[in-house]
């Protein structure tokens, strides 16, 4: 991958250090935990954050470097990320860049379009879990843009209600499409 490629003489510092993937990915965490106090400072938030998704890039290209790719990892990897953004809404909703409400509603189908979406591609396909993440894309996208959303809320446009919003019932035609399809399979 071109990630991997680009990233090779970092994931080489860090496999000769002995820091693991899943180190990696519990730093991603470990740095969140500040995101919320640094909002009073922006820009500080910002680079919280930064570290934080530096981190969620780096930790997949690492297992796989040091050739320990393994379930386990990518199930670390999926609950620090959803931590991660439960962190980052958590402190868009108190210092008010986004609405308490909407900021609750978007985390709530981010992780059931993510849930119903996993279980049907287990359910009707032969593809390992590690080979899933392909398949949450819209969820992953909708995250995605939230990050920049509060990117440009710090620069003063701030658009995360409606992004959040839209993404929100976005989220939950797909959760009631995937919820369907799987109650088919079933």
């Amino acid at each position: 991958m071109l990630r991997g490629k680009l990233l090779s003489p970092l994931l080489y510092v860090l496999t000769k250090a002995g820091i693991s993937p899943s180190a990696v990915s519990y730093a991603g965490l470990f740095f969140m935990l500040f995101f919320i106090p640094a909002l009073s400072r922006p820009w500080l938030a910002v680079l919280v954050l930064g570290a934080a998704l530096l981190m969620d890039l780096i930790d997949g290209p690492l297992a796989r470097f040091q050739g320990n790719a393994s379930h386990a990892g990518k199930f670390v990897d999926m609950m620090m990320d959803t931590l991660v953004f439960a962190i980052f809404m958590t402190g868009l909703a108190y210092y008010t860049y986004l609405n308490a409400i909407i900021a609750l509603l978007f985390l709530f189908f981010v992780n059931l379009s993510r849930l119903l979406r996993t279980l049907y591609k287990v359910k009707t396909s032969k593809i390992p879990f590690a080979k899933l993440s392909g398949f949450l894309i819209l969820p992953t996208w909708c995250i995605a843009l939230s990050y920049l959303g509060f990117l440009l809320a710090v620069f003063g446009f701030n658009v995360l209600s409606p992004f959040a919003a839209v993404f929100s019932l976005l989220l939950l035609l797909d959760s009631a499409n995937f919820f369907s399809k799987l109650k088919q399979a079933l």
